[in-house]
């Protein structure tokens, strides 16, 4: 029989993220693979021209069929195998 956490992880999808100038509002990247799947990296071919930007926001839409307590994201960004940013959220 699955554990409550087993049952979570099966019922949680990540639907979209995307990646703005946060001063534009433009969306400079979109991906809808499912990234949530803890075991396996993720890979995303950002444009370059988002280093150029001031600020940048991250839109993330999840869903889950089963209800969530404490739940926290983490973010990791990763460069040539090293670890540049990590956010949690």
């Amino acid at each position: 029989m699955p554990s409550k956490a087993e049952d979570i992880l099966q019922g949680f999808k990540l639907n979209w993220m995307n990646l703005r100038d946060a001063d534009s509002g433009k969306v400079l990247w979109q991906g809808s693979e499912d990234l949530s799947k803890p075991d396996v990296e993720h890979e995303a071919r950002v444009p370059k021209k988002i280093l150029r930007c001031r600020a940048v926001s991250r839109e993330i839409n999840f869903s889950s069929i089963e209800p969530m307590e404490k739940f926290r994201l983490e973010q990791r960004v990763l460069f040539k195998g090293r670890c540049l940013e990590e956010w949690f959220f």
